[in-house]
C-alpha cells in the first residue's frame, strides 16, 4: 500500500500542473469549464486501474470474501427458481451453463479483468462458459429473462465465452468491463445496447443491428464497425472511439461537444472540432448521433460515403 500512496500523490502533483497548463491552454483556445469537467470521467478511470492493479499484488481482503460469500449465496438461492436452465456443470477447467434460448431475453455483464468473447452458433440455446483462474467464482443467472454474469474478484487470466444462437434478438444487451477485453464474434441484434469499457477493450468481427446504442470509454478503446443504429450515444473520456455505421452521414442529425481532444466525424471539416459544441441538422434525417469527447479521440465513418 505503501508504493501505491506514493504513485497516487506523485500522480495527484502532475495532474496539478497538468491541470493548470491545460486550463490555461484551454482558455486561451475557448474552452469553457462546462468542456473542461468531461475530463473528470477519464482521470477517474485512471485512478480506478490504479487502485486495481496495486490490489493485484494480495489476495482479496476478508471483508471482499465475506461479500462474495454473500453474493454466491444470494445466486444460489435464485439459481433455485431459475427457469430454462438445461446443463449447469464444473471440472477442473472450466464452468458451463447453458440455457435455453427462448428463456433469454436480455443480456447483462458485469465485469472487472476478464476476456469476454461473445459468439454465434447454429444451436437452438445460449451457453456460458468460463475458464482459467476461479472460475467457479463468476456468478450466472438468469432472472425472468435476463442472463446476469458478473464477476468481483480481482483476478487476471479469465475468460468467459458466451455463444448464442444466430437469430437470437435482444431486447437489451449491457457490457461493462473494468481492464479486460470484450471481443464480438458474429452477427448481434439488440433493441438496446449499452457498453461501458473503463481501461479495457471492445471489438466486433461482424455486424450490429442496433436500435439504440450508448457507448462509454474511459481511457480504454472501442473499435466498432458495420454499425446500424437509430440513435447513438458515445462518450470518450481520455481514450480512443473508432466506429463505423452503415449508410450515410446524411441520415443523421447530430450534437457534438469536445474538450480538449479530437471528435471527426465523416473525415469532414465542417463535423470536426477539436473544442466546443456544435449541433448539426440534416434535412430529412430521422436518426440522431450524440457524441462527447473529454480529452480522447472520436472517429466515426460511414461505409456508403
Amino acid at each position: 500500500m505503501k508504493r501505491f500512496l506514493k504513485v497516487i500523490l506523485i500522480l495527484a502533483a502532475v495532474f496539478g500542473v497538468a491541470g493548470l497548463g491545460l486550463t490555461a491552454g484551454g482558455a486561451a483556445m475557448g474552452a469553457t469549464m462546462g468542456d473542461v469537467s468531461v475530463l473528470d470521467q477519464g482521470i477517474t478511470q485512471v485512478l480506478r486501474v490504479l487502485d486495481h492493479e496495486d490490489s493485484w499484488e494480495v489476495e482479496d481482503s476478508e471483508e471482499d470474501m465475506d461479500e462474495q460469500e454473500d453474493d454466491f449465496q444470494a445466486a444460489a438461492e435464485r439459481a433455485v427458481t431459475e427457469k430454462g436452465v438445461l446443463a449447469d456443470s464444473a471440472d477442473s477447467s472450466a464452468y458451463t451453463k447453458v440455457y435455453e434460448a427462448s428463456a433469454v431475453s436480455d443480456l447483462f455483464c458485469d465485469l472487472r479483468y476478464e476476456e469476454l468473447v461473445l459468439r454465434t452458433w447454429n444451436e437452438d440455446k445460449v451457453q456460458v462458459k468460463v475458464s482459467g483462474k476461479d472460475h467457479n467464482r463468476i456468478q450466472i443467472s438468469n432472472d425472468n429473462g435476463s442472463l446476469r454474469i458478473a464477476s468481483n474478484q480481482k483476478v487476471r487470466n479469465r475468460s468467459i465465452e458466451i455463444f448464442c444462437p444466430e437469430n437470437l434478438s435482444f431486447q437489451k444487451i449491457k457490457l461493462q468491463m473494468g481492464a479486460g477485453t470484450i471481443e464480438l464474434d458474429g452477427d448481434f441484434k439488440a433493441e438496446q445496447m449499452e457498453v461501458n469499457v473503463g481501461a479495457g477493450t471492445i471489438e466486433n468481427s461482424s455486424s450490429l443491428d442496433i436500435k439504440e446504442a450508448d457507448f462509454t470509454v474511459g481511457v480504454g478503446t472501442a473499435d466498432i464497425s458495420e454499425l446500424q443504429v437509430e440513435n447513438l450515444k458515445g462518450s470518450c473520456g481520455m481514450g480512443d472511439m473508432e466506429l463505423t455505421l452503415t449508410g450515410k452521414a446524411a441520415e443523421y442529425n447530430y450534437e457534438l461537444k469536445c474538450g480538449l481532444g479530437n471528435l471527426e466525424v465523416d473525415d469532414s471539416l465542417e463535423t470536426s472540432i477539436t473544442s466546443g459544441n456544435k449541433q448539426i441538422t440534416n434535412e430529412g434525417a430521422t436518426k440522431n448521433i450524440k457524441l462527447d469527447c473529454g480529452m480522447g479521440n472520436v472517429q466515426v465513418e460511414f461505409e456508403e460515403d
